[in-house]
């Protein structure tokens, strides 16, 4: 076996799934390698301690799996040695050594021989620059990338979790996710001597809450240079079929003809149609490519089978910039993430006519699988091994090229036709339950004459999801000193109402007009496809189903974090148990609710709704919204209307939380003292959710308009900030102010 190469490591390392017994690390190599993994006190990764001579307290042996001929994903499992559990509340670091082997036994991985050779993870970084600002992964002081692992006591160490979604590598408004870059430099919770130095204050996980990738809107400067990234990955063009039975090998020469089938099958925009993924080859590209600053063409100048505006070569610029960040992140904080479904693509299982469609025909079918094999190997399975290790085996067997036709099938089967859910709860204090809300739906019939047959909105979950929830909502209030339930659901559960009631009106006129014409697609659904109007609300009763659960929850309060939308909001509910139809009646409230949406990362949408919203005077803005948690039949039929989602039912009380603008850098002398704090933000952000004993703090870490495409900007020095008392919330006054 020839000597690893620098340029062997291909994406990594991700810390993903940490916990007292257990530290995950995932890789990707060009070659089959064995790989140990090594946890160290943070003070011996210090540059003037470094040495031979660390103290281990814990090492493991990586799962390696070929997925082609230059892509192996490994999964590294890390244990603690003579101890029982990893310490907690104090900084670690890690190491890894890497081997390249033709066959490795588990016999020989043992033998400390074997090992003598290894080369540590500081060998893929040129000249010893692990901790390099422009390419390396270690933060400044430090010779390797750092975490903690927090308490199940919420007081002894608070919440510090980053989220995000929706992130385009060529949309507007510039990446958000470096931030958090910026959050654990400033704060490593370590000092020079090694002592623990308000390590709270550094974020402890990461949530990466939907649409990772955008596999069905690719830039037209990447998508032929990812088909080649998936040839060298694969080693070879793999066979893709068109629309209708014939399949062709997936070259650059040959892109367009795929673009007509895309647009039969899929809900895709024409502009954009030849630029979707299909191969597993270009799944997996795509994800070293927003994983991996190595990846990227050599030039976005220019293109010869491609014109691109200025605004999108700039937006491309700017992302590449960031990867190194990127990367940097990924590597320090333990990272968890779930699917939406610009993973697969727009509006992935919308209701049963969609999902009908598009499974219909073997391009359709093709397309799914192999975005979900790809989901696993680079998302899912560092989520939760014990859960997800099975898929492993399936895949490894019948993934490598040349497939056969029964290769083809058992992966269908594995993703499209088996129970599978990728729903996971993390390790993290509170421990959060992550929804799959794609796989486990519940598709309905028509309930009025004038919808086609299949194409009611679906439950986001169906009856054996809902029961999963109920059981791990159980096990996870249990777990954390406050009681406080950590949900992540993708797509937001409670919704600005009029924000909501603008964007259906707009996009129903708009679509029904227009959407046809200029994007050569036929018929209502496939319009309303477009429009993305698919929310929990667009289906009254999942709506009443996922609320009713929570409310019954024996937490004292409940946290939801969502994105998807592409614009950002906060909001708080609660649901009356009992009570009159007047506002003074005396009533029991259920645990409250709060929602924080972060949306987008990086692909900046102003809806013109959302600026009339914002027009609203502040004092109007902070007004109660009804919903529908446990609405009569009868109200749910007059909700299959227009009223989707929203009626006078006093059950359910759900506000718009103002986002106040708070400083959270260096004061800028010249900001007006009375800006208006908004209801939403459109600007790229990031989340962070700290609990802070009774109170709870959000800050949506926001891209500056005027830094947008700015590699390295710093956060506004206004982001906006909602502070919650627990206490207060639990007030009656609260909600009559």
């Amino acid at each position: 076996m020839k000597p690893l190469q620098p340029e062997d490591l291909i994406a990594g390392p991700i810390l993903r799934r940490t916990e007292k017994n257990r530290v995950c690390i995932w890789i990707a190599t060009a070659t089959n390698v064995a790989i140990k993994g090594e946890v160290v006190d943070a003070k011996w990764a210090l540059s003037r301690n470094a040495s031979s001579n660390m103290e281990i307290i814990s090492e493991g042996r990586a799962r390696c799996i070929q997925l082609g001929k230059k892509l192996f994903v490994s999964l590294v499992e890390i244990s603690p040695k003579g101890i029982k559990a990893f310490p907690e509340n104090r900084l670690l670091a890690y190491n890894l050594y890497f081997k390249g082997v033709s066959e490795v036994s588990k016999k020989s991985e043992e033998n400390s021989s074997f090992w003598a050779t290894a080369q540590p993870l500081s060998f893929f970084f040129p000249k010893d620059t692990i901790a390099d600002p422009r390419e390396g992964i270690a933060y400044p002081g430090l010779k390797l990338p750092t975490f903690y692992i927090s308490s199940e006591d919420i007081k002894e160490n608070p919440p510090n979790i980053l989220h995000g979604s929706c992130r385009k590598l060529h949309g507007e408004g510039g990446d958000a996710l470096r931030f958090a870059d910026d959050l654990i430099r400033k704060n490593l919770g370590i000092d020079a001597g090694g002592n623990r130095k308000e390590l709270w204050k550094r974020p402890s996980a990461l949530f990466l809450t939907g649409d990772q990738i955008y596999a069905d809107d690719v830039s037209g400067f990447l998508i032929e240079h990812l088909m080649e990234k998936a040839k060298e990955l694969i080693g070879t063009y793999e066979s893709v079929p068109l629309y209708g039975d014939k399949s062709l090998t997936r070259k650059p020469s040959l892109r367009q003809l795929w673009r007509n089938s895309a647009l039969k099958i899929l809900s895709v925009e024409e502009a954009i149609a030849a630029n979707h993924l299909f191969s597993f080859g270009e799944f997996a590209a795509m994800y070293l490519v927003a994983f991996h600053p190595a990846h990227w063409p050599d030039s976005l100048a220019s293109s010869t089978n491609y014109r691109a505006t200025a605004k999108e070569v700039r937006a491309l610029r700017a992302a590449r910039a960031e990867i190194t960040s990127i990367r940097r992140i990924l590597a320090n904080i333990p990272t968890y993430m779930i699917c939406d479904d610009h993973e697969v693509t727009d509006d992935w299982n919308f209701n049963e006519k969609w999902k009908a469609r598009v499974e219909a025909h073997p391009l359709g079918i093709r397309l799914v699988t192999n975005a979900l094999t790809a989901y696993w190997a680079f998302q899912a399975w560092g989520n939760d091994p014990d859960k997800f290790s099975y898929i492993a085996d399936i895949v490894a067997e019948n993934i490598l090229e040349p497939r056969s036709e029964a290769d083809f099938k058992v992966l269908e089967n594995l993703f499209l036709k088996s129970d599978l859910s990728w729903t996971f709860i993390t390790p993290t204090t509170p421990k959060a339950i992550f929804l799959d809300t794609r796989m486990r739906r519940k598709f309905e019939r028509k309930k009025r004459e004038d919808e086609g047959q299949g194409t009611v909105h679906p439950r986001l979950l169906n009856e054996k999801a809902l029961e999963q929830l109920k059981q791990d909502i159980e096990s996870c209030i249990k777990s954390n000193s406050e009681n406080i339930l950590l949900l992540v659901a993708p797509s937001p559960i409670f919704n600005i109402k009029l924000i909501e009631d603008s964007l259906e009106s707009t996009a129903s006129g708009f679509f029904r007009g227009f959407v046809p014409v200029k994007y050569g697609i036929r018929g209502y659904q496939q319009s309303h496809e477009l429009a993305d109007l698919e929310l929990w609300h667009d289906n009254p009763q999942s709506y009443k189903e996922i609320v009713s659960i929570l409310a019954n929850a024996r937490a004292k309060a409940c946290i939801i974090l969502s994105g998807d939308v592409h614009f950002a909001f906060a909001q708080e509910a609660l649901l009356l148990k009992t009570g009159g139809q007047k506002e003074s009646s005396k009533w029991n409230a259920s645990v409250p609710f709060l929602q924080f949406t972060s949306s987008a990362l990086q692909n900046k949408h102003v809806w013109p709704a959302l600026s009339k919203i914002e027009q609203i005077p502040k004092r109007e803005s902070r007004v109660k919204y009804y919903s529908l948690p446990t609405a009569s039949e009868k109200e749910v039929e007059k909700l299959q209307t227009w009223k989707r989602g929203m009626l006078p039912v006093p059950d359910l009380l759900v506000r718009v939380a103002l986002l106040d603008k708070t400083d959270v850098g260096e004061v800028n002398p010249k900001a007006d003292k009375e800006r208006h704090n908004p209801m939403s933000l459109p600007e790229s952000n990031l989340g962070q959710l700290q609990i802070l004993g009774q109170e709870i703090k959000h800050t949506f870490h926001m891209r500056p308009k005027t830094e947008e495409m700015i590699p390295g900007a710093p956060p506004a020095y206004d982001s906006p900030v909602v502070i919650y008392s627990l206490d207060k919330f639990l007030t009656e006054e609260l909600w009559r102010r």
